[in-house]
């Protein structure tokens, strides 16, 4: 890691956090302490630009989390989803939990390591269900 922020500085945690934030399981939150470890005890990166960056890499991630999750996610979980024990019954229970729940889900999700990974992509999948549910019915 802190080859990565040394030789990378701003650009390393930008993109790690992105792309964590997207929705591939990388240590964007290890990655943000140590540059900020480093930011304070070397001076050579500003607390304040690491926060900045930080929060819009993640704001991006997320958005194109929930566009790819939107746009293709469902049928991708559908296709690929038992390989990660993601079944059809475990679609229901998340399509429920999004449709009563959905901002608090999201919300507190930034919050659980694992669930932060995943909650932006699965917003968007549970919106195209939620959305694909509204034109077939009700729950079976």
């Amino acid at each position: 890691m802190t080859h990565l922020i040394t030789t990378y500085g701003y650009f390393a945690v930008a993109f790690l956090v992105g792309i964590e934030s997207l929705g591939i399981p990388l240590p964007g939150e290890t990655i943000l302490v140590a540059a900020a470890v480093y930011a304070g005890h070397t001076h050579r990166l500003s607390v304040w630009v690491l926060f900045a960056v930080a929060a819009a890499a993640a704001i991006a991630g997320d958005n194109i989390g929930f566009a790819l999750g939107h746009k293709g996610g469902y049928r991708l979980i559908r296709r690929y989803g038992h390989y990660i024990r993601l079944d059809e019954q475990k679609l229901k229970v998340g399509r429920y939990l999004y449709d009563r729940h959905g901002a608090r889900v999201v919300f507190f999700g930034r919050f659980v390591s694992i669930l932060r990974t995943y909650a932006a992509f699965l917003a968007g999948v549970n919106l195209t269900v939620i959305a694909e549910a509204a034109v077939q019915g009700p729950l079976t």
